[in-house]
């Protein structure tokens, strides 16, 4: 859904982008679709978000400041914490 795209880039927050999309909806007349459906969309426009923001991430930063980032998400995630 380009419209959950859209909504994602200003808060990635589950329940803003499904209060929004149904919104969305309702004002353009269309029909709601099931549960499951909108939280598919909500949970694939979160994932390409996050992919969208790695991406851009990974490549504008350097290697070593790339290397302390992911130890720092690895240790803040519930991964392995590594020692700088």
């Amino acid at each position: 859904m380009e419209k959950a795209g859209q909504l994602v880039r200003i808060s990635a927050k589950p329940i803003f982008l499904f209060r929004n999309l149904l919104q969305y909806l309702e004002n353009r007349r269309i029909v709601v679709p099931g549960y499951s459906f909108m939280q598919d969309a909500v949970s694939q426009a979160l994932a390409d978000e996050r992919a969208r923001l790695t991406a851009i991430l990974e490549e504008r930063l350097d290697n070593a400041t790339s290397r302390r980032s992911t130890r720092f998400t690895s240790s803040t995630t519930g991964g392995t914490p590594s020692r700088p």
